[in-house]
């Protein structure tokens, strides 16, 4: 089924079934995602690349192994991951919160992606994927508040017991894709390196400064 947002900014493609109850709430979610992530990422020069007028794409997919067949990762590689979506061929694919035992926070993750979307047309491709990855984490909120949010305890100790250890994951590592990480917990690390960079430049420049970082890169 292909189903438009109220706004037309965004189209979904799913299965006919269960996951009809989602559309509603990722309308309205991604609706104020693309609203707060245009003004945080718009440049006056091209206005158009945080703020895109064309229906973005957004496919859900029934099962993990649905993203394994419709992207370049391998069943394996998203298990021990932990990948459960991607921003990829000009779309966000996403698992349906159905898929896991205890669902997650799917709607942040649908925002995740779209930084991804943005983060890709502001900064022309030239982007390294470790600031990519902390922008997207850094935003992933933005649909219900303010940027940041600050990292949960669990992740700050582990952020805390690797600087100590000397064990960080290092940016080459990281590419070309997190998910290619050997361990959930790698990717875990991996995510509250990048988050405390973007934190950090933030709280020197705000976004003015995050907005000059990715024109330079795309320049």
């Amino acid at each position: 089924v292909e189903q438009p947002s109220p706004s037309g900014h965004f189209v979904f493609r799913y299965r006919r079934g269960k996951d009809e109850v989602l559309i509603p709430y990722a309308s309205a979610a991604l609706d104020k995602a693309w609203a707060a992530l245009s003004q945080d990422f718009s440049d006056p020069s091209d206005p158009e690349a945080a703020a895109p007028k064309h229906p973005i794409r957004v496919e859900i997919y029934e099962e993990i192994a649905d993203l394994a067949r419709v992207s370049t990762l391998t069943l394996r590689e998203i298990e021990t991951s932990g990948t459960i979506a991607l921003c990829k061929w000009n779309r966000l694919m996403i698992v349906s919160p159905k898929a896991l035992l205890r669902g997650y926070p799917w709607l942040d993750t649908l925002t995740h992606e779209y930084t991804h979307y943005i983060v890709s047309r502001v900064g022309r491709g030239q982007v390294p994927l470790w600031i990519h990855e902390g922008l997207a984490k850094f935003e992933e909120k933005r649909w219900r508040g303010p940027s940041g949010g600050g990292l949960s305890p669990a992740m700050e100790q582990m952020l805390s017991t690797a600087l100590a250890k000397k064990r960080l994951i290092t940016f080459e590592q990281m590419s070309p894709s997190m998910a290619k990480l050997p361990s959930q917990e790698d990717t875990a690390l991996a995510f509250a390196e990048v988050y405390t960079f973007i934190e950090y430049l933030h709280s020197r420049g705000g976004f003015a400064a995050i907005r000059g970082m990715l024109k330079g890169l795309a320049e």
